[in-house]
């Protein structure tokens, strides 16, 4: 009941934020110039910082288990490839292939799966999904890019073919990546002993504005009417994020041996809700934002029920 009642503490607050986005939207509040240039400020600032943050401050060598590692990078690069060729045969538009397919895969590790994993399980288990989101982050980030850029085709106008060096730069150069790279970095050579407070109280400012920016502005860039594909598509992405990938991932983590804890892991990282970065991502990238908004919201709506189901699976199995 506890891990039910924190859960639903940790989702709800996304859900009205983003209903409070919407209202605001609706009210003339929040309009699309401001969307535009909020989106651009979490995509080049805010997200870049946070990501640097979280992974300078976690310990990346810690907990390390090589074999739970490579079944969530494998798994990520499986669903990822796999999406990539089986969606466009129901979805012909190039944008909105991107951002379904980002939708499926990119999941809210930090904000919402750590917490959780955190009162599920415990503090190793939290230890132990921090250390697989210090590699699966920036995983995250590389694969979106290269997933929007192969989609479009030369990036939101789509009128040329990136070749293999065009597509390395435009990751390499995407600031969520770059985020990633340097906070690994960080980490390593331990640059947070030596930052000086003031530097670091102004990156965790900085960061602390990602969630209810991304969230106030994902809900007033949603649109309902008239809009029932996007809707439909949208949903069925979300159902694919936070029910079908966390069965077939604890079913094949199950059948490879991982027992416990570790399945608790894998449920969340495979079962967490839609990034609220994959709006940003989406929105800059040329993709289908609405559908984005849309993939967050119903993902997290949805995972308040999900997720546990998965947790009362999981005990009625005496794993966790």
């Amino acid at each position: 009941m506890e891990a039910l009642r924190f859960s639903f503490t940790a989702i709800f607050p996304i859900v009205i934020l983003m209903a409070l986005g919407f209202f605001l939207g609706r009210i003339g509040l929040i309009r699309q110039q401001l969307i535009d240039d909020s989106t651009k400020l979490l995509f080049n600032v805010a997200i870049p910082v946070l990501v640097f943050v979280d992974l300078m401050e976690s310990e990346i060598g810690a907990s390390f288990d090589p074999r739970l590692m490579l079944f969530a990078v494998l798994g990520l690069l499986v669903v990822a490839l796999l999406l990539r060729l089986i969606v466009p045969r129901f979805i012909p538009e190039p944008p909105a292939v991107a951002t379904f397919v980002q939708g499926c895969f990119r999941a809210n590790i930090i904000i919402l799966g750590i917490p959780i994993i955190s009162n599920i399980c415990g503090s190793l288990a939290a230890t132990r999904l921090a250390m697989v989101a210090s590699v699966i982050g920036p995983l995250y980030g590389i694969v979106a890019v290269f997933i929007f850029a192969s989609c479009m085709g030369g990036g939101p106008d789509g009128k040329q073919r990136l070749g293999p060096k065009a597509i390395l730069k435009l990751i390499f150069t995407n600031p969520v990546v770059i985020g990633c790279l340097a906070g690994m970095l960080a980490s390593i050579i331990n640059l947070e002993a030596y930052m000086p407070h003031v530097i670091s109280e102004t990156l965790d400012e900085l960061s602390a504005m990602v969630l209810p920016l991304s969230l106030l502005v994902q809900g007033a860039g949603i649109r309902f009417q008239g809009e029932g594909q996007c809707l439909r598509r949208s949903l069925a992405a979300a159902l694919i994020k936070v029910l079908l990938l966390p069965i077939l991932a604890l079913l094949i983590a199950w059948l490879l041996g991982f027992r416990g804890m570790d399945l608790a892991v894998l449920m969340v990282l495979f079962g967490a809700p839609a990034s609220v970065s994959s709006f940003a991502m989406a929105h800059q990238m040329g993709g289908d934002h609405r559908m984005a908004s849309m993939i967050v919201v119903f993902s997290n709506v949805l995972c308040i029920f999900t997720i546990f189901a998965f947790v009362f699976f999981l005990r009625l199995m005496g794993q966790i």
